[in-house]
């Protein structure tokens, strides 16, 4: 029988779903046109997230349950080194035990069934009895990349590429659609926990029909296959087989689907998405900070950034970004305001065009 969840922490877990606060304090500004009033802004939800990986942070873990995973658990859970659990909802486990045992009624039938007892892609009209040797053998023809044995780094994944991924790739088979066992899910949230990531190559998937090459690396960890290379929380490099001896785990043999179900999927490129999208966030944000900065050092005018100037074109992403320098600079004694008295302020009689041009807004386009 699979493994069912022993491992659970009840408490302050959090269940992966969004934020509901949408009221912070930066995304703020009596001067937001209509329209950023009544739809989250980017700011906005920049916050949102950032409010949520504190408060992941400060809890220490999450649980998972394959459906909401979001942006700030799995930032929480590869940056941060937070622990994450499987859900203790018996739900969970019946969805993924029940997918074991219809693969196992429809070989019993007879059936054949792509990628179990036939061959993959254009050799998908042969077929085999050695189930188990098949999915093996699709590791070793995806474990394709070119990596040494003390990789230094620049040919493999970054480990927060990797943690993102294995979690991803978890909360995914949690669904129950691929008939994967839930032991190995456990088997490998508990390497997350120990630090434990296999050194995956950096190049070889498009995510054209999966990112089959990289997810290939992790399932050959839980192999214990002694060519997969890990690395521990105390960067030590080892073999998969002496890496699951450290974590007290048993290597595994891979079950009729189990190979296919690993690999088949885009869990790296979402990874890599998600890591992609925390940063984009606060390079935005810091970058129209800077720009009030500026503003304030060079004694500039706050009217580069009034509604009436973005409201002119009008570009949504503008809009917003003149919105938030505009509040960054609210109470600023050291630029101009739109009082009277600073009317009469000696100097240049409108900023330079970087400080005027600056809240273009392009990248904040989103809607």
């Amino acid at each position: 029988m699979p493994l069912r969840d022993t491992d659970h922490i009840s408490g302050c877990g959090h269940h992966v779903t969004a934020a509901s606060d949408r009221n912070c304090d930066a995304s703020r500004s009596t001067k937001l046109s209509e329209s950023s009033q009544h739809s989250p802004t980017h700011a906005s939800q920049a916050c949102d997230i950032w409010k949520k990986l504190q408060s992941i942070k400060d809890c220490g873990f999450i649980l998972l349950d394959g459906s909401d995973l979001d942006v700030a658990s799995v930032i929480a859970v590869a940056k941060y080194n937070c622990n994450a659990y499987v859900a203790k909802r018996e739900d969970i486990a019946d969805a993924m035990d029940k997918s074991v045992v219809l693969l196992e009624e429809y070989l019993a039938k007879g059936y054949f069934v792509y990628g179990v007892n036939t061959g993959f892609g254009g050799s998908a009209d042969t077929r085999t009895k050695d189930l188990p040797a098949l999915q093996s053998a699709l590791l070793q023809l995806t474990q394709a990349g070119i990596l040494t044995d003390e990789d230094n780094g620049l040919n493999s994944m970054p480990v927060t590429w990797v943690r993102a991924t294995m979690l991803i790739r978890c909360n995914t088979l949690l669904r129950g659609h691929s008939g994967v066992r839930l032991e190995l899910v456990q088997a490998l949230l508990l390497l997350l926990r120990k630090g434990m990531t296999p050194i995956v190559p950096l190049r070889g998937s498009v995510s054209a029909s999966g990112d089959l090459i990289p997810l290939s690396y992790i399932a050959g960890m839980l192999e214990g296959n002694p060519d997969i290379r890990v690395r521990t929380s105390t960067c030590f490099i080892l073999s998969a087989d002496k890496a699951l001896e450290l974590a007290g785990l048993e290597p595994i043999t891979l079950g009729p689907k189990e190979g296919l179900g690993l690999v088949n999927g885009t869990a790296p490129s979402a990874a890599l998405g998600c890591l992609a999208v925390h940063e984009a966030n606060k390079i935005l944000l810091l970058a129209q900070g800077l720009v009030a900065m500026s503003c304030e050092a060079l004694l500039g005018k706050v009217e580069n950034y009034h509604p009436f100037i973005s409201s002119v074109c009008p570009h949504p992403g503008q809009v917003e970004c003149s919105a938030t320098i505009l509040h960054f600079l609210e109470g600023s004694s050291l630029v101009q305001s739109l009082e009277e008295a600073d009317k009469f302020r000696p100097g240049l009689a409108q900023d330079r065009y970087a400080l005027r041009g600056a809240p273009h807004g392009t990248q904040l386009n989103f809607r």
